[in-house]
């Protein structure tokens, strides 16, 4: 699902760009258009940079969480969510069974 989702995101900055591309040719011409794109993109790596130096950070995990209080924690979650659990086991058997034959 995540293979998906990252294509899908992908083909959408890919339309985006080829529409400021075609946008933009009629007023700057043919070596502008290229020009602005590259600067879009230049934006978009320098605000994902950004984001992965200061705004994606892991928080730390607690010290001196033992198994057990991990492992009754998860059991917990389980039991409450029981409905979402079994959906994504259906679903992850699912895809899983598509294997070819």
């Amino acid at each position: 699902m995540t293979v998906a989702a990252a294509t899908c995101a992908v083909a959408a900055v890919a339309c985006g760009l080829v529409a400021v591309w075609i946008f933009t040719l009629p007023y700057v011409g043919a070596a502008g258009a290229p020009a602005i794109v590259a600067g879009v993109l230049l934006a978009i790596c320098l605000a994902l940079l950004a984001l992965r130096r200061f705004g994606l950070k892991r928080p730390a995990p607690p010290a001196g969480a033992s198994t057990s209080v991990l492992f009754a924690e998860a059991t917990r979650l389980l039991q409450d969510h029981k409905g979402a659990v079994l959906t994504a086991a259906l679903v992850a058997g699912l895809i899983a069974g598509r294997g070819e034959k």
